[in-house]
């Protein structure tokens, strides 16, 4: 069964089935979207807030309100605890901090090695910084940025304002995440989601088709079940008619001309018992001088459904009766129509 024609042949309710699993699986896939990218953010934020708790301060408590005043401030401890923050967590690409001064951002310290193309040193301006950079030193509050492009990359930025004793925002920490990986990350756990919704509408189509299957092969089972019935029932009826009938009737088959069955009427006038009949051939009924011609008559007449012949046949006691015979060709107990032949013997 083809899958369109298994959709054309769905009941209205196994349709409604369907269309159920279909949004419920919808709503549970974007479920799990939206779970897991929350649950992806707060980690992140997480991670960030532990890391600005933990930073060391004696190089934040005294910076200067001048730019240039920045390039000659040491931040070796900052650089090197940053630079662990990175080593440890791996799905991170950067980890820095930045002020503000005169309404612009500029770099304290990152945790790229000096070395690094992407080193950006103290005082640096971060020209690519955007507006909602800004926002931890008007709010005092951490965000998570959406993906933004600079000259490194692609990112989502986890930012946590830096606060002095008194409560005010004096730097921002801030780490940085590959935006594809940190999409890639969410999309696996929604496309395990969607596998699993795949899995149960498989099941359910599956369940379907097999009772679609199994009702079609009892509706098939019914019909030969009422098709046998009504051929038991006419080879009834032909068993009586043959059985009950005056003449005497004989069934042999036209390959081995082995009498298959014969009736009462049959055993009546032959002498012989249906035991005996059925160890016989047609050919024991003949006369010995009419072989030839017996056969003769067989090569010419194999494929007649119907034939009328006179012959002359051998009763037990030995005596000879002439015969007129009338034959016909049919399927005797599920042989083929042409192997097997009726002999009707009426005139005796």
């Amino acid at each position: 069964m083809t899958n369109n024609s298994f959709l054309k042949g769905l009941s209205v309710k196994e349709i409604l089935i369907l269309l159920a699993v279909l949004v419920s699986g919808t709503v549970f896939v974007l479920f799990i979207r939206y779970d897991e990218r929350n649950r992806e953010r707060e980690k992140a934020m997480q991670v960030a807030c532990s890391i600005e708790i933990s930073l060391p301060r004696t190089a934040l408590n005294s910076l200067p309100e001048n730019p240039e005043e920045l390039k000659t401030l040491n931040f070796n401890e900052l650089k090197n605890t940053l630079r662990q923050v990175i080593a440890i967590n791996d799905k991170a690409r950067f980890a820095y901090l930045y002020v503000e001064r005169n309404n612009k951002l500029y770099f304290l310290v990152d945790s790229e090695p000096e070395s690094s193309p992407d080193y950006s040193p103290p005082g640096q301006e971060f020209t690519e910084a955007d507006q909602l950079d800004r926002m931890p030193f008007r709010t005092g509050q951490s965000q998570i940025t959406k993906p933004v492009t600079d000259r490194w990359g692609t990112w989502v930025s986890v930012e946590v304002p830096v606060k002095d004793e008194s409560g005010k925002t004096i730097a921002v920490f801030g780490m940085d995440y590959d935006a594809q990986s940190w999409k890639h990350r969410i999309l696996n756990e929604t496309t395990e989601s969607f596998l699993i919704v795949l899995f149960i509408l498989f099941l359910i189509v599956a369940y379907m088709r097999n009772i679609r299957k199994s009702k079609a092969q009892q509706k098939e089972a019914s019909r030969r079940e009422i098709a046998e019935q009504q051929i038991r029932e006419r080879e009834s009826d032909y068993r009586l008619l043959f059985e009950l009938n005056p003449q005497p009737m004989l069934v042999y088959d036209l390959e081995s001309m082995k009498i298959l069955a014969v009736n009462q009427a049959a055993l009546d006038k032959y002498g012989y018992s249906e035991a005996e009949f059925l160890e016989m051939s047609i050919t024991d009924l003949k006369a010995s001088d009419e072989f030839i011609h017996l056969w003769r008559n067989l090569i010419e007449n194999c494929d007649s459904l119907q034939r009328r012949e006179i012959w002359n046949h051998q009763l037990k006691n030995g005596s000879t009766i002439q015969v007129e015979v009338h034959s016909h060709n049919f399927d005797f107990r599920h042989k083929m129509p042409d192997s097997s032949c009726l002999s009707i013997l009426p005139k005796i």
